[in-house]
């Protein structure tokens, strides 16, 4: 990361989180999205759906604690491969 960037990085994480989001938000918007890749409105199409299944009960919810040891895993597994 470039000196301007850990800069602008330290600012961004000063303001509140509201703030941030709005922010990461603005610079995802501003990114390229190759083909093949899912697009802005695309998330948020899945975000509402998946709210909706939330909503009505039949989404398969799944704690943090085993999100979160399975990311690790996968992470850990492609560093030593």
């Amino acid at each position: 990361m470039s000196p301007a960037a850990a800069t602008l990085l330290t600012s961004a994480l000063s303001l509140p989180e509201a703030e941030r989001l709005e922010v990461a938000a603005a610079l995802f918007d501003s990114a390229e999205h190759p083909p093949g890749q899912s697009s802005p409105e695309e998330w948020e199409a899945e975000i509402n759906r998946r709210s909706d299944e939330i909503d009505a009960g039949t989404a398969v919810l799944i704690p943090w604690e085993v999100v979160r040891d399975e990311a690790r895993a996968r992470i850990l597994g492609r560093r030593d491969g």
